[in-house]
């Protein structure tokens, strides 16, 4: 999708009416062409499934948005701009770093926001109603965009949220045997290998660990920025444990959606515990045998860079084997918040 300023132009124009009629009713912020929310992670870390539940909450999605992962589409015009930004601050995630070259700082911002007039057009065109109340939310998943959060402050002045689903690592970094697929994979050879700590895009625990540690120096205690692990919205039977309900419920809340009924919300829920066989080493169709392999591996990557310990610590993962721990970060969701 080409985001250049004549289309950001002709885009603007095409719904600078219902924005404003809708701006009248909605007094939270200057400009509904910046989303609420923005959801991002690590690879195949389950914002598939994130997004879906906050479009089942009541948030609203552009239709420009990949079939198969959901990802938005037109905020990819600006991904060029991810190795560049990465190339000037020296591999990391930074703001500073970002700037060091205030022309690319520039273009990259101004194809960022045309990429969001275009999805915010694709939602108004999509709208089945042009009354749209005060209660409209509205938000993009693109994974890839926690490396853009620093130009999503700038556009925004600071007003969007940002939602990163967290997956153990583990999980992250396991290839599929038989189709030798991984999207964690994909994205560290497309972005990690001008990241610091990935061996050129060849270490991918180095790659999880990178990006976290970057992205939590940089928002961890945002109010604006909190992370949501998808195995508590995917791992706890809603029919026995009510852990799942209290983190939906906090999802809504962030954004200022309204809880929905409980009949409501266990369904979905339920919904989403259905997939819970793809999650914490049993996707993949792995045995024993390879999940013991994974856990040493791992194990011994951490033992290797001591620094991945206090990333567990702060997203609450266990070390030596698959299973969940009290995060000690407060930007995770936790049940009874």
């Amino acid at each position: 999708i080409s985001c250049d300023e004549a289309e950001a132009e002709r885009s603007r124009g095409e719904f600078l009416q219902i924005s404003s009629d809708i701006a009248a009713n909605d007094k939270r912020r200057g400009d509904l062409a910046h989303p609420d929310l923005v959801i991002v992670g690590v690879g195949d870390s389950g914002t598939r499934g994130v997004k879906d539940t906050m479009e089942n909450l009541g948030m609203k999605f552009s239709p420009l948005q990949d079939e198969q992962s959901g990802d938005n589409l037109a905020t990819t015009g600006a991904d060029p701009f991810i190795s560049l930004l990465l190339t000037a601050a020296g591999g990391r995630i930074s703001p500073t770093g970002y700037r060091k070259s205030p022309k690319l700082w520039t273009a990259a911002t101004a194809t960022l926001e045309a990429t969001l007039l275009a999805t915010f057009a694709g939602i108004v065109r999509n709208s089945t109603d042009l009354t749209i109340d005060g209660d409209f939310v509205w938000g993009l998943k693109s994974p890839a965009q926690y490396y853009m959060l620093p130009a999503y402050d700038t556009i925004t002045q600071n007003t969007t949220r940002y939602l990163f689903v967290s997956r153990d690592p583990r999980d992250l970094c396991t290839e599929d045997v038989v189709n030798h697929h991984n999207a964690t994979v994909k994205m560290m050879q497309w972005f990690g290998r001008y990241q610091e700590g990935t061996q050129n895009g060849t270490d991918c625990y180095g790659y999880w660990a990178s990006s976290m540690r970057d992205v939590l120096e940089i928002y961890e205690n945002e109010p604006r920025f909190r992370i949501v692990r998808i195995e508590d919205i995917v791992m706890p039977d809603p029919t026995v444990d009510d852990s799942s309900l209290q983190i939906y419920n906090s999802l809504a809340d962030f954004v200022g959606l309204p809880r929905p009924s409980h009949d409501h919300a266990l369904k979905w829920l339920s919904h989403m515990h259905s997939f819970n066989g793809s999650y914490m080493g049993y996707h993949y169709g792995m045995t024993d045998e390879n999940r013991t392999a994974v856990q040493a591996e791992f194990a011994r990557h951490v033992q290797e860079h001591p620094a991945e310990l206090a990333l567990l610590d702060k997203l609450g993962y266990q070390l030596n084997k698959y299973g969940l721990l009290k995060p000690s970060s407060r930007a995770v969701f936790q049940p009874s918040q």
